[in-house]
């Protein structure tokens, strides 16, 4: 009997040792609230323009004094967000049906991907998380499952 609770306190030791060397994601739910916040954006325009697409979706061209915004849309829901600052595109945001964020990627002055790079799960998990400079991926690149545990670690 002694033998078997040692055995058991053994057993659960190690798969309580082994459930926590793996690396888990966080959630983040980062919601675009389209009413809302696209609402402030057409607040705050110096112009705006509508421009149907060929595939039945449109996309909205927003203007400030140095800056312009561009949302695209399918049907009544956002699917991707575009900066630009002089010309030069600055951020891309993607963006599931539901309104959470799939991927955001930030660009340099030359329009070069620069900066951490970060694509979700539908849930709000991550789904990859790694760093660009100058348009190249850099160091470690980590992929999580669904459930956000760390699958592999990519160098670059």
């Amino acid at each position: 009997m002694r033998k078997t609770i040692k055995i058991l306190i053994f057993l659960t030791s190690v798969l309580v040792i082994a459930s926590c060397s793996h690396e888990r994601s966080e959630i983040e739910l980062i919601k675009l609230d389209q009413a809302k916040d696209i609402t402030s954006l057409f607040s705050t325009a110096d112009s705006l323009v509508s421009v149907p697409q060929p595939d039945g979706d449109t996309s909205i061209h927003i203007y400030y004094k140095r800056e312009h915004t561009i949302i695209h849309k399918q049907g009544f829901t956002v699917s991707v967000i575009q900066k630009f600052k002089d010309g030069i595109k600055t951020f891309v945001g993607e963006y599931y049906a539901n309104g959470q964020l799939k991927g955001k990627i930030m660009l340099n002055e030359k329009g070069e991907i620069d900066g951490t790079v970060t694509y979700y799960y539908e849930n709000g998990r991550i789904k990859t998380i790694g760093q660009f400079k100058s348009g190249r991926k850099s160091g470690d690149w980590k992929i999580f499952d669904e459930n956000g545990y760390l699958q592999k670690i990519e160098n670059f």
